[in-house]
């Protein structure tokens, strides 16, 4: 079932940009495909639905399907969330703002009516959606493990775990209100925007932090700059590389810093890298440019 929903995002891919190098670049990621295939990991279908959300909005114009995808994504890992906002109001982008924000809720309830109904198959009680609470509480990998193995204090991770996500919040919010009132939404920018909250949620938000979580990046990969798409890559073959301390070693938790410390400290390197690369291929242009007018 990984596999053809691999081959899935691959053609989605394709036909949601037109080119072959989008789904070049996915489908033969060695990180997606020991992730998601080898490794059986179910963000390969939050990917899925994602982009079939993105092709029935994009290729399509069809919202309630769009909704309908986003939530079944949503209902895989919850922060698939963070594209609603953009799918509703660019959809209405030519309505005056009174009838964004009413669409917005509008279909804001119907979106969550979508991700719940999943839910009511099997619920009994509320506490079937605590599993949100028990993610948020559970340590690995990640920054709040270096903060705990440092300091060795569990309120300040709780008070740092709860000002981060407020911060986030009130950051996306303001974020998203400036597209409610944008009448020229462009939306490339804008998924370059999400993709950056991408990235700080998976970095910073998370505390149960796992490798295959990043697998979601490349599903936008297709509104991406070069210099990000490059990024995404980058992380992830990161990720293999710097995630074998647990296949030489254990899986202690302990060792868990060491990871996050060899990965930051690789997509740091590689992030100055691509900028500095840029920045020379920019003055090779340049020089052509100037030898030809002159």
């Amino acid at each position: 079932m990984n596999l053809f929903i691999h081959l899935g995002n691959t053609y989605l891919l394709y036909k949601i940009s037109g080119k072959k190098i989008y789904a070049i670049l996915y489908g033969l990621n060695p990180f997606v495909l020991i992730e998601g295939i080898a490794n059986v990991h179910n963000d390969i279908y939050m990917v899925f639905f994602i982009l079939l959300a993105l092709f029935e909005l994009l290729k399509r114009k069809r919202l309630i399907p769009s909704l309908i995808f986003l939530g079944l994504a949503t209902d895989i890992k919850y922060y698939a969330i963070l594209l609603l906002p953009l799918i509703v109001i660019y959809y209405f982008k030519d309505k005056d703002l009174k009838t964004r924000i009413i669409k917005c809720i509008e279909y804001g309830v119907l979106f969550l009516i979508v991700v719940l109904i999943p839910y009511l198959i099997y619920v009994k009680d509320m506490s079937v959606f605590m599993g949100l609470v028990s993610q948020r509480d559970r340590i690995s990998k990640g920054l709040y493990l270096l903060i705990l193995v440092t300091i060795k204090n569990e309120n300040i991770i709780n008070i740092l775990k709860n000002t981060s996500l407020i911060v986030f919040i009130g950051a996306y919010f303001c974020t998203n209100v400036k597209l409610l009132a944008n009448k020229k939404i462009c939306f490339r920018k804008e998924m370059q925007k999400i993709f950056l909250y991408m990235l700080v949620f998976l970095f910073v938000l998370i505390t149960n932090f796992q490798p295959w979580y990043f697998i979601v990046l490349s599903a936008f990969m297709i509104w991406q700059r070069a210099q990000n798409i490059k990024l995404i890559i980058q992380i992830q073959i990161l990720l293999l590389f710097t995630n074998m301390v647990f296949l030489i070693y254990s899986e202690k938790y302990i060792y868990g810093q060491y990871f996050f410390v060899s990965l930051v400290i690789g997509v740091v390197l590689c992030a100055i890298y691509n900028s500095k690369f840029l920045k020379r291929q920019r003055l090779k242009v340049k020089k052509i440019l100037k030898g030809q007018i002159e």
